[in-house]
């Protein structure tokens, strides 16, 4: 990965783990190539992207539960 995306990853995803469970995705090979040219420009593989997606929904699930208990963040 390179160093700058890690950074930005490192920084936005704080919740860092150890990857100690997998994923299986199926998808049309074609689609897997362009994101796989895609991401690696960005210095990212699949794998880091579906991470990436999956923090963020985690995190926005975060935030939909502490708004509905009134709680809000700035």
């Amino acid at each position: 990965m390179r160093q700058a995306a890690k950074g930005l990853i490192d920084g936005v995803f704080f919740l860092r783990r150890a990857c100690d469970s997998s994923i299986r995705v199926r998808i049309d090979g074609e689609t897997k190539k362009k994101a796989a040219r895609v991401l690696d420009k960005m210095g990212l593989s699949i794998s880091d992207a579906v991470r990436c997606v999956l923090a963020c929904h985690l995190l926005v699930a975060i935030e939909k539960t502490l708004h509905d208990q009134g709680l809000h963040i700035s």
